[in-house]
């Protein structure tokens, strides 16, 4: 990733399957939480925070 560039952070945008292959690699998030009902089929943390 970044790390070649010299980059500390990494921001990781992506879909269920994004989300899954790297989360061994995160030792900080921040999150966004958008107050709405949505249709779909993944979500991440379903369970809450």
């Amino acid at each position: 990733m970044g790390i070649s560039t010299g980059e500390t952070e990494a921001f990781i945008i992506g879909g269920a399957q994004i989300y899954q292959s790297t989360m061994n690699m995160v030792d900080k998030m921040v999150l966004t939480e958008v107050d709405m009902v949505t249709e779909g089929d993944a979500f991440f943390l379903s369970g809450g925070i």
